[in-house]
């Protein structure tokens, strides 16, 4: 069952890595505008956001596999839209941007079944070992996936790029469907309470009964907010001033993404007693990654910083997912991670929104310096509230 979960998983994602840079080609070929591309990615990101609430009172009630397998492909169906309009050349805009909603309403879905899913198929003591193998063909086919389809536009066309992208999420789903899986607890309604509002309040209450949970999300949000989307939205301003353009931004990616698969190996045997405690720590290691960027050190320092924040965020994705997955009770695990996946992405909009004209008012390298130090105090901030600090691995009482 594991390997065929990560194969489908891994053939998935190296499509789902494909496709902004295919994407991209094709919409500023037809369109000639990057307003026009920001529109696109902007309807994905929106719709995935609205989806989270839905979607993870949908999964705490029906089969994961379903889901999982539905969000693979109508991924793959979506794709394939994008490839068909791209190849007629079709001008309206409005089309491709209802199609991105329907990935970002995929993704959602996808997003909050997955530890659920993780958690009624796979043993405890494997759990750990699948969130490391999903960090490593995540950050793998983030290496390969822009090469190949970089090749492809160049040798054949976007929407042909495209195409192929989207055959792997469908090729994907098929596999998942054949997988045997366990039965998923499902929430019971309260009879005298039942419905939408009833599905949303236990799944705040089992959020925020969780400080250990919320915390983090609160430092992550901002996190996001400060460090993150500065990162991503000046890094290429200045690459084109300091690193040789979009080749040392690649490079720089690149190396995130090779840190990344790091991160994963590191995680995969990993069996601390206190994993959250690591999981929130090693957020320290993307703080030398935005200060190497706002003093303009070389390309191979910031390249190493860039590595360095990758194994971090890996390594402690991977612990983090574990401890999820180990303490919040299956009959609300979906609606938890809607929760925690919306505070950890709902304001990154806003974020990316805002990075420009605050590098304007306090200068690019003030910006970057600031999140650096956010992030570093911030983390022993999380670090020092209790429920963080005494989460043990597994809860009392387990094997």
């Amino acid at each position: 069952m594991l390997r065929r979960f990560i194969v489908a998983r891994a053939l998935a994602n190296l499509g789902f890595a494909m496709l902004p840079v295919a994407l991209s080609f094709m919409i500023l070929d037809i369109f000639h505008s990057a307003s026009d591309l920001g529109l696109v990615l902007g309807g994905e990101a929106i719709t995935l956001v609205a989806a989270l609430l839905g979607t993870g009172i949908v999964a705490d009630h029906l089969s994961r596999t379903l889901l999982l397998v539905l969000a693979d492909f109508m991924t793959g169906l979506a794709y394939l839209a994008f490839s068909l309009f791209g190849y007629l050349g079709l001008h309206t805009i409005w089309l491709y941007v209802g199609v991105g909603g329907v990935v970002g309403v995929g993704s959602a879905l996808f997003g909050v079944s997955m530890d659920g899913w993780v958690q009624a198929n796979v043993h405890e003591e494997l759990r750990q070992s699948v969130n490391a193998a999903r960090s490593i063909y995540r950050n793998v086919a983030n290496i390969v996936g822009p090469l190949v389809a970089a090749v492809l536009v160049g040798a054949t066309s976007p929407p042909l790029a495209i195409l192929l992208a989207g055959l792997l999420p469908l090729i994907a789903s098929s596999i998942f469907f054949r997988i045997r899986t366990l039965e998923v607890p499902v929430s019971r309604l309260q009879p005298n309470e039942p419905g939408l509002l009833r599905d949303l309040k236990d799944g705040w209450t089992a959020f925020s009964s969780r400080s250990w949970i919320w915390s983090f999300d609160l430092q992550i949000t901002i996190w996001h907010l400060v460090t993150y989307a500065p990162i991503i939205v000046l890094g290429p301003f200045l690459a084109t001033k300091y690193y040789h353009g979009a080749s040392g931004w690649a490079v720089i990616l690149a190396a995130l993404a090779v840190g990344g698969v790091l991160g994963g190996v590191l995680s995969y045997r990993s069996s601390v007693r206190h994993p959250l405690r690591y999981a929130i720590g090693s957020l320290v290691l993307t703080a030398p990654l935005p200060v190497a960027l706002g003093v303009h050190l070389n390309l191979g320092l910031v390249a190493v910083a860039s590595f360095v924040a990758g194994v971090g965020l890996e390594y402690g994705g991977a612990l983090y997912a574990f401890t999820v997955q180990a303490h919040i009770p299956p009959e609300v695990i979906s609606r938890v991670s809607s929760f925690d996946y919306l505070a950890a992405q709902g304001l990154l909009p806003v974020g990316y929104a805002f990075a420009a004209p605050l590098a304007h008012l306090l200068s690019t390298a003030t910006l970057l310096i600031l999140g650096a130090t956010y992030t570093l105090l911030s983390t022993l901030v999380v670090l020092s509230v209790k429920s963080v600090w005494n989460l043990p691995r597994l809860p009392q009482g387990s094997s």
